[in-house]
């Protein structure tokens, strides 16, 4: 979950949308 997070916040894309 943190990850998706993280790769949120860096390319605005949730990994788990």
């Amino acid at each position: 979950d943190f990850v998706a997070e993280k790769t949120s916040r860096r390319n605005l894309k949730p990994l788990i949308a």
